[in-house]
């Protein structure tokens, strides 16, 4: 069964597997011989445990951002963090914060000038350039900013992207927009390598659009980890690194019994049942990577479960959100249990803490009851709440992973 497998795998280099041609072509043969690597998912979903925060959290911070009449933010769609700065996305617009949470300014302005954007879609933080690349609805451009809020220019992109990375190398690493009517085009892709002028150094376009031609999608998963890009696409079962031009299986993931059907279709979309069956699927949320687990974030029957695979053993284990309190027990300082929504770069997760939820839950009886690893943690927590009022701007919760 194992030399089936390994067959299996070989096939699926060759296959999938998708390289520029170059003088220098990286050692495909040296990945092989510890990826792909599989995870059951059907075998491993029964596994279910608690997992405390304290097992996987090297540290757990709380920003406080700062509500003005210039920084209201009333829901969180993304969000990134450097060494000096967050920058939130909300509203259409990009806020910088500095990183006690105190307001700076608004990044770029909102219009339809060529220096200006009429709603950001995405952003990505270029760190080595001191940068912010933002993707605005109705144009396939990329505008540049500096960390001072400066326009510098704009890059030219080729379809409507949404997801993107930015390489040391300087490449560009997208992934294809998630919008049903833009999806019917013929030229979508699931990963598109641009430079700093706009060229095109890799495409690979969708295996989903040639095989369904589907109106019906829910995005490409997308993640980035030690200078380098990993994307799984709809419907597919490979989670895929991107290294030198290439596309390289990493993970497989082996989920008959929850995989989102292929019912997906013209006739099919908007009715009820496309939406019946995709409730009773994994509906992949996050994906996050360390030196020993891949931790995924899913969506299941409208509970939220968090999987862990450690990529030495490969066991993998699943928490389940209970009560709506999330699916990572707060054991570190005592505080909310909670569920990662947002990869923050740097292996950090962010999750999202209204005014309204810490108020409501962070009582002086729960911390009575609550237990905590780290105590020092907890008071300093304790003192975050007395200052919170209802309507303050979301407090974000950072947590580094170990």
């Amino acid at each position: 069964m194992r030399k089936v497998l390994i067959f299996k795998i070989l096939i699926l280099f060759s296959i999938f597997s998708s390289c520029k041609h170059s003088n220098t072509k990286p050692d495909i043969t040296s990945l092989v011989k510890e990826y792909p690597q599989i995870i059951d998912i059907n075998k491993g979903f029964d596994n279910r445990k608690e997992l405390p925060l304290s097992e996987i959290a090297s540290d757990v911070e709380y920003v406080k951002l700062e509500f003005t009449k210039n920084s209201l933010i009333k829901s969180i769609n993304q969000i990134y963090i450097t060494d000096d700065y967050v920058f939130v996305l909300s509203l259409g617009v990009v806020l910088q914060f500095d990183r006690s949470g105190q307001f700076i300014r608004q990044v770029g302005t909102i219009g339809r000038g060529p220096q200006e954007y009429i709603q950001c879609l995405y952003f990505s933080v270029d760190e080595m350039n001191n940068r912010i690349l933002i993707r605005s609805l109705g144009i396939n451009k990329l505008l540049c900013y500096s960390f001072n809020g400066e326009y510098q220019k704009s890059i030219s992109t080729i379809g409507y992207i949404s997801q993107f990375s930015i390489l040391s190398t300087g490449e560009i690493v997208c992934s294809a927009q998630s919008d049903p009517e833009l999806w019917l085009s013929p030229d979508n892709f699931i990963v598109l390598s641009i430079d700093d002028k706009g060229d095109t150094k890799f495409l690979k376009k969708s295996w989903f659009y040639r095989n369904f031609k589907s109106t019906w999608f829910s995005g490409h998963n997308f993640y980035s980890r030690n200078d380098s890009v990993y994307i799984k696409e709809f419907y597919r079962d490979t989670i895929y690194l991107y290294k030198d031009h290439c596309l390289i299986p990493h993970y497989i993931l082996l989920w008959d019994k929850f995989k989102e059907p292929n019912i997906y279709s013209f006739t099919a979309f908007g009715k009820q049942e496309i939406l019946d069956n995709s409730a009773k699927t994994f509906q992949l949320r996050q994906m996050l990577e360390t030196s020993n687990y891949f931790y995924m974030y899913y969506q299941y029957q409208n509970k939220n479960y968090l999987g862990r695979f450690n990529n030495k053993t490969g066991e993998i284990d699943f928490s389940e959100e209970k009560n709506r309190q999330g699916c990572l027990k707060n054991d570190f300082d005592g505080g909310m249990s909670v569920n990662p929504k947002f990869d923050g770069g740097n292996n950090k997760w962010i999750a999202e803490l209204s005014a309204g939820d810490i108020l409501q839950t962070l009582t002086k009886d729960f911390f009575a009851i609550s237990k905590a690893k780290y105590p020092g943690k907890k008071e300093k927590l304790k003192l975050l709440v007395e200052n919170v009022t209802e309507n303050d701007n979301p407090i974000i919760m950072i947590i580094s992973f170990k």
